[in-house]
């Protein structure tokens, strides 16, 4: 389960992540940076960027530098969709069509851009949960007050009472820090 937090002067990616006999990760493996489709942009300052999907587009664009500059809209249609399309036809990530295989979110700061695979794009203002929205968007709406590792705590342990889950296994990467921290935290089903 994905979610997007837009607070003050940053922006959070987070992941969630259940632990089940039949999961893709073990326990330990969720813990390695390349096993999660979210990473801190290199070439460029306090920037982040997530794939929707664990794929291997996370992991062709992960450890390519790429100078966005500041994240306008000028920057987005004259450096960045023509760069991915550019590098991602030259590593065989586009279909047919020339549209790539997957969704792409770029943060830095506050402002944060939605890249759709026929490369339209639009601009995300707020939160947006990208699964379960239906559980997890009221934690993030109805608490605005709280600070956002709190309502991104609170929206994932709503996910993790619907699914009978025990413990809520997720990760945040901070846009101001491009740090990844990783939280295990009990279930709680209140009285």
């Amino acid at each position: 389960m994905k979610l997007i937090l837009i607070d003050k002067d940053r922006t959070y990616f987070a992941k969630q992540h259940f632990y089940y006999l039949y999961n893709e990760y073990k326990e330990g493996e969720f813990g390695k940076v390349e096993n999660i489709s979210m990473w801190k942009v290199r070439g460029s300052k306090e920037t982040v960027m997530m794939t929707y999907k664990e794929s291997r587009l996370a992991d062709i664009l992960r450890y390519e530098k790429i100078h966005i500059g500041e994240l306008t809209t000028q920057n987005i249609e004259n450096k960045v969709l023509p760069w991915l399309k550019k590098h991602l036809g030259k590593y065989g990530h586009l279909d047919s069509d020339g549209f790539m295989h997957d969704d792409i979110y770029i943060a830095k700061g506050s402002e944060c851009v939605f890249i759709s695979p026929k490369f339209k794009y639009r601009w995300l203002y707020n939160y947006e949960c990208l699964n379960m929205a239906e559980i997890s968007s009221s934690e993030l709406h109805y608490n605005t007050k709280l600070p956002a590792k709190e309502r991104i705590s609170k929206a994932y342990n709503a996910i993790s009472v619907g699914m009978g889950a025990k413990y809520s296994y997720y990760a945040i990467l901070d846009s101001k820090t491009e740090k990844i921290t990783y939280y295990k935290e009990e279930v709680n089903y209140g009285s």
